[in-house]
């Protein structure tokens, strides 16, 4: 916790304002780069994650809420990041609002990217027809898929990720069992963990501690409630469909949240050190 916040102080002295949109053209080919600039260090943290540390880059201040730049950097397809806005504190994981007609988060199948990567609230397909939630995330980034992928990327875990007033949620490819345990979810459809949605941000429900550091969940009702807080739709029947939210997600707002990426290759958090 001390850690915590420690980097929030950090991030209230780098970001001042909350509604503000931040600009990093300069990351571009051509673009003006910090005279210190260092080369990108890929390194594996405590948990093996293969970490990229990006030099450090200028940013200038514009309204509303986003980061603005190239994809590959930013990390949302189309350009703009509206969570964990500052790129010095969070390089490898971004918040991208936008929308998706294909249904769920949870396995290989359902992630693909089906709309060459043209989804987001800024993007060509704004509403994101024929998109995967995968559609969001930037080519070399993927929906982050445990609570230990978000855990190594991001040392302030959720907290910061959206302003305290946003109510927005970005979910992760993550579901849980029956019982509220998450778990790393790609796998095959019929055997994947997909009750409730997982992630960051303002609205829904207290997420179970099993989950840390993951902060709120949404559940059937949750998405039944969300028409005007970002569309999500998962699913008709809560008799036959109240624990397979993650595998049916849908989002019809492309604003008010979307998915959290997080850079590079997928990595099993949870898979067991070999013998």
């Amino acid at each position: 916790m001390v850690l915590h916040r420690a980097l929030l102080a950090a991030l209230a002295v780098l970001v001042p304002g909350a509604a503000c949109r931040l600009d990093a053209n300069a990351l571009s080919v051509g673009g003006d780069m910090n005279q210190d600039a260092r080369p990108i260090d890929a390194s594996p943290d405590r948990r093996g994650y293969a970490i990229e540390h990006p030099a450090p880059v200028p940013l200038d201040a514009h309204p509303p809420d986003a980061l603005v730049g190239p994809p590959a950097s930013i990390g949302c397809s189309d350009g703009t990041r509206e969570a964990f806005i500052d790129l010095q504190l969070w390089p490898s994981i971004a918040g991208c609002a936008g929308a998706w007609t294909r249904p769920g988060v949870v396995s290989e199948t359902q992630l693909a990217v089906t709309c060459s990567r043209e989804a987001g609230d800024t993007g060509e397909n704004r509403r994101g027809n024929g998109c995967s939630a995968s559609d969001l995330c930037a080519e070399g980034w993927h929906l982050c898929a445990s609570p230990g992928e978000v855990d190594s990327q991001s040392l302030t875990g959720c907290e910061g990720a959206v302003p305290p007033q946003e109510q927005a949620f970005f979910v992760a490819g993550i579901g849980a069992t029956t019982t509220g345990a998450c778990l790393q979810s790609l796998g095959v459809d019929d055997k994947v963990p997909s009750n409730d949605l997982h992630g960051c941000g303002i609205f829904g429900q207290p997420e179970d501690p099993r989950c840390s550091p993951l902060v709120r969940r949404l559940g059937f009702v949750d998405c039944l409630q969300s028409a005007a807080r970002g569309g999500w739709k998962c699913g008709t029947d809560p008799k036959t469909e109240g624990s397979t939210e993650a595998r049916k997600v849908t989002k019809t707002d492309p604003d008010i949240g979307g998915v959290l990426c997080c850079r590079g290759q997928v990595v099993d958090a949870a898979a067991p050190s070999p013998d």
